[in-house]
């Protein structure tokens, strides 16, 4: 995908790769959701998960980087943003997952739409922070029996979560290194060749040039002393030495033109 520019390549294959382990990732929370009946959370987790793995196949098919990464910026931010609200607001761990978008928006997109989306996640979980102060509470979905473990597995799974990212983004980066490398090693190699044609270019010419040089050279000066005898033996022999002067200094020219062509 995106060949022809290595970081876009790269970029790309980060998504792709993401798309898919984060859609597992996310399947796999959903079922800990189901398991202990906060089935709003894990409804709200099955759809981002669903989504974020159709997005590797719009991007190989379309081959939009830019608006991919905004796709995935969005359906993070709504998620978590969806799991805030009917899991306590700041009392909740969803917030900590919210806060961790400004990094992936900075890995999987680049430039102002990356600082954009950082921007909302902080207005977001600012918005959180400020309705808490102002004593407002949001409702918690899930049994409250199991607080405490979706607590420790919501805080625990963040760990994974941006670890995954992580390795996603060094193997990529790993990637793109070795092919770099691997492109400087055959433009070395195509370098070499390129310097033993011109070497056998040159060489070809400085043969040609010399060995014909001055065998014309004598047949020009020949045929310029037959122009300069003051008595020639015929017409005819005047006009054939004019010919083959004309045709002597034509050959020294192309052979100046060939010397010249060796300073390239």
């Amino acid at each position: 995908v995106l060949k022809e520019q290595p970081e876009t390549n790269r970029r790309a294959r980060l998504q792709i790769q993401f798309g898919f382990l984060g859609a597992l990732f996310g399947m796999s929370y959903s079922l800990f959701y189901l398991f202990i009946g906060h089935t709003v959370g894990a409804m709200i987790i099955i759809a981002c998960s669903m989504m974020i793995l159709t997005i590797p196949k719009f991007l190989i098919v379309f081959k939009r980087l830019q608006l991919t990464g905004n796709l995935f910026a969005a359906i993070l931010v709504t998620g978590f943003t969806g799991l805030c609200i009917i899991e306590g607001g700041m009392a909740g761990h969803a917030l900590a997952w919210l806060a961790t978008i400004p990094l992936f928006v900075f890995l999987l997109i680049e430039g102002k739409a990356a600082v954009g989306w950082a921007i909302v996640s902080v207005v977001i979980a600012g918005a959180f922070g400020v309705a808490h102060l102002l004593g407002f509470k949001f409702p918690v979905l899930y049994p409250k029996q199991f607080a405490g473990l979706v607590d420790f597995g919501g805080y625990t799974g963040l760990i994974p979560f941006v670890g995954i990212l992580g390795y996603i983004f060094e193997k990529t980066r790993q990637e793109a290194q070795d092919r770099l490398v691997h492109a400087m090693n055959r433009l070395t190699v195509s370098n070499a060749k390129l310097s033993k044609l011109i070497d056998e270019k040159n060489s070809f010419l400085d043969i040609a040039a010399h060995d014909l040089k001055n065998p014309l050279s004598v047949i020009s000066g020949y045929a310029d002393l037959l122009c300069m005898d003051p008595n020639p033996s015929s017409h005819s022999v005047k006009k054939k030495s004019n010919e083959i002067l004309t045709s002597a200094n034509r050959m020294i020219e192309i052979l100046k033109n060939l010397l010249s062509i060796r300073e390239l």
